[in-house]
C-alpha cells in the first residue's frame, strides 16, 4: 500500500529504471545504438597502451581511453591487475544515449583500481574492487556503480546517480554528497540501495567523522542499506555555503548502528550555517541503535517520521509540517500512537537488527505510510498490521 511518503519523495524516472535494470543477468556484450549491430567488447589490461583501439589484441591502458572508443551500449572488459594512481573519464558529448557504457572484469580477473573519477555521462561500473575514492564530479549524468568495493564515495553536482548493492569502508575520510562553491548545484536524482558503510574513523584531534555527509541532494532515496561503526554520526546532514535546499529525501528500510567508538546519533538534521530547508522529508521504517536528531531550529517542509524503532527521537513532534507517528523508542515518545519499549532486535551487539518474537515493534507499523517490502525484501505486511523498523518480522 503506497503511503505518504510515496507521493513526498518520488524517485526519478532514471532512478526507477535502475531498479528494474538490476533484475537483468550481466551480459557478456551489450547493443550499439539503435538501428547497428550488436558491437563485440572492448579489453583493458594495465600493459595494455591508449595507442590503439581497446581491442583483445592491442587492449586499452586506462579507463579514459576505453570509455572515447566504446558506443553507446558498448561493454569494457577490464583485465586482472592494478590501475595505479587516479583514472578520470572526461566528458564525451558524443555519450547522450541512455544506453551506457559498462565497464566490468574480465572472466576470472579480479582487477584493482587506484581511485576512479568520473566526469562523463552514461556509465556503468560492475564488479569494480577500488583501494581508494569513487568520485563523480560536477556535470556527470546516468552514472551507476554496482556490486563494487571502495573506501569511500563523493558525488558533487551530479545527476542520475546510482549505488547499488556496493561496500565502503574502512576510511579515515568522510564519504560526502553535495556541491562546491565553483560548482553550486544540487546533487539530484541519487539512489543508495543496499550499500553497506562501516569503519569509517579517524584518531586526529578535532577530526570530525562520520560516514556520511550530505551537504545537499535532491530526489534522493537511501533505502536496504546498513551503517556499522561510524565515529560520531552514520548520516549527518548540514548544508555549506553556498547553501541550497534539499527537497524529495526518503530514508527506508535501513540499519543503523549506534555510532562507534565516540557518538550517540544515527542521523542528525543540523543548522545550516545560513538559511536552508529539508522539504518532503521521509523517514520510515529504518531500525536505530542509536538516536535520530531532527534540530527543531532547522526549517522543515512536509517531513514525516514513521515506523521507525530506535533509542531516542528528538526533534519537532507532530505538527504542521512534521509528522511523527506509529514509532517505538526505547527513550521517551513523541504523539499519541509513538510507543515507548526496548528495541526488540535479535542481536544488537552483532548488527543484527531483525526483530526477535515479542518485539514491542511488531504490529506496531504505520496503517498506510510504509514501503511494500522490508530490508531482506519480504513482503510487509506479513501479518495483520505492519511492523515499525526495517525488518518484517515472520
Amino acid at each position: 500500500m503506497a503511503g505518504p511518503a510515496d507521493r513526498l519523495a518520488p524517485v526519478r524516472p532514471r532512478v526507477q529504471l535502475a531498479l528494474g535494470a538490476a533484475l537483468f543477468c550481466l551480459a557478456a556484450t551489450a547493443a550499439g545504438p539503435a538501428g547497428s549491430a550488436a558491437k563485440a567488447p572492448l579489453y583493458m589490461s594495465p600493459s595494455g597502451s591508449d595507442s590503439g583501439r581497446c581491442t583483445r589484441s592491442a587492449p586499452c591502458r586506462s579507463f579514459e581511453r576505453a570509455y572515447q572508443v566504446a558506443v553507446p551500449g558498448q561493454t569494457v572488459l577490464v583485465g586482472a591487475g592494478e590501475y595505479d594512481g587516479q583514472q578520470e573519464i572526461g566528458r564525451d558529448s558524443r555519450k547522450t544515449s541512455s544506453r551506457d557504457v559498462l565497464f566490468r572484469p574480465a572472466r576470472g580477473a579480479r582487477p584493482v583500481v587506484g581511485s576512479l573519477d568520473v566526469y562523463g555521462s552514461h556509465i556503468e561500473f560492475r564488479n569494480l574492487r577500488i583501494k581508494r575514492d569513487f568520485y563523480v564530479k560536477c556535470g556527470a549524468d546516468d552514472v551507476t556503480l554496482r556490486a563494487s568495493k571502495a573506501s569511500l564515495f563523493f558525488i558533487r553536482s551530479a545527476t542520475n546517480i546510482r549505488i547499488l548493492g556496493s561496500e565502503f569502508g574502512p576510511s579515515d575520510t568522510i564519504s560526502q554528497i553535495g556541491h562546491t562553491p565553483e560548482c553550486p548545484r544540487s546533487p539530484r536524482g541519487i539512489l543508495m540501495d543496499r550499500v553497506y558503510m562501516h569503519d569509517f574513523t579517524n584518531s586526529s584531534p578535532g577530526k570530525h567523522m562520520e560516514c556520511l555527509t550530505v551537504q545537499a541532494a535532491s530526489d534522493f532515496v537511501i533505502r536496504h542499506s546498513r551503517f556499522h561503526h561510524c565515529q560520531h554520526f552514520d548520516i549527518l546532514f548540514k548544508h555549506r555555503s553556498p547553501v541550497l535546499s534539499s527537497t524529495n529525501v526518503t530514508i527506508e528500510n535501513n540499519w543503523f548502528d549506534h555510532p562507534w567508538p565516540e557518538g550517540s546519533t544515527a542521523i542528525q538534521f543540523s543548522l545550516p550555517a545560513s538559511g536552508g530547508t529539508f522539504e518532503n522529508l521521509a523517514i520510515r521504517n529504518n531500525s536505530f541503535a542509536g538516536s535520530l536528531i531532527l534540530k527543531d531550529d532547522v526549517t522543515y517542509r512536509k517531513a514525516l517520521v514513521h515506523s521507525n524503532v530506535g533509542n531516542r527521537y528528538g526533534g519537532p513532534c507532530s505538527d504542521n509540517d512534521v509528522d511523527v507517528a506509529y514509532n517505538v523508542w526505547a527513550s521517551g515518545r513523541c504523539g499519541a500512537t509513538d510507543r515507548r519499549g526496548s528495541s526488540g532486535f535479535r542481536a544488537p551487539d552483532r548488527f543484527d537488527f531483525h526483530l526477535k518474537p515479542g518485539a514491542v515493534a511488531i504490529n506496531r507499523g504505520h496503517p498506510s505510510s510504509y514501503p511494500r517490502t522490508d530490508i531482506d525484501g519480504q513482503r510487509r505486511p506479513r501479518g495483520g498490521r505492519t511492523d515499525a523498523g526495517a525488518d518484517e518480522a515472520r
